[in-house]
């Protein structure tokens, strides 16, 4: 490409780029509107967390067709926890159950885990969980609020 070629190109790009300015600022600089922060928080779940002191607590609603997020802190069966190389060798898994029904399980610590593990609440009622601990070696630990179970109110899901 010769030297006046590039100067031609170049200008060209120039008008190109101060056209097409004015677009990518308002794609750039769309705000959300009331309407979508709405939406966001409708489908926001929410949590319930089991942390280091045995302190339980619920953030947001507990909402039949909704998902919660259980955070739990491992240090509360922490006799089973063990790793090798790096790699966690022990699991803590949330067996949980709506109503009496069948039970379900989700890994929620150690080899395994999901980073953030839900349940989708798909019916209303009384959701228990507890929490088994297990190791390649062995250790079999429980977090079940004393056997009794921890119990939850789902509420029916809200037209």
């Amino acid at each position: 490409m010769g030297e006046g070629t590039h100067f031609a190109y170049a200008g060209a790009m120039a008008r190109c780029s101060v056209v097409l300015l004015p677009f990518l600022l308002l794609a750039c600089g769309s705000e959300p509107t009331q309407g979508d922060e709405q939406d966001a928080s409708e489908v926001q779940a929410a949590t319930i967390t089991f942390d280091a002191s045995f302190d339980e607590s619920v953030d947001g609603l507990l909402m039949e067709g909704s998902t919660v997020v259980i955070a739990y802190d491992d240090e509360r069966l922490a006799q089973c926890r063990g790793e090798q190389n790096g790699i966690p060798q022990y699991a803590v898994t949330a067996h949980y159950s709506f109503d009496g029904a069948k039970p379900r399980s989700i890994v929620v610590a150690g080899l395994n885990a999901v980073a953030e593990p839900s349940i989708e609440l798909d019916s209303s009622g009384q959701l228990e969980i507890w929490f088994e601990a297990t190791n390649r070696w062995g250790c079999h630990a429980w977090d079940s609020d004393f056997g009794n179970n921890y119990t939850f109110q789902v509420v029916e899901e809200q037209d």
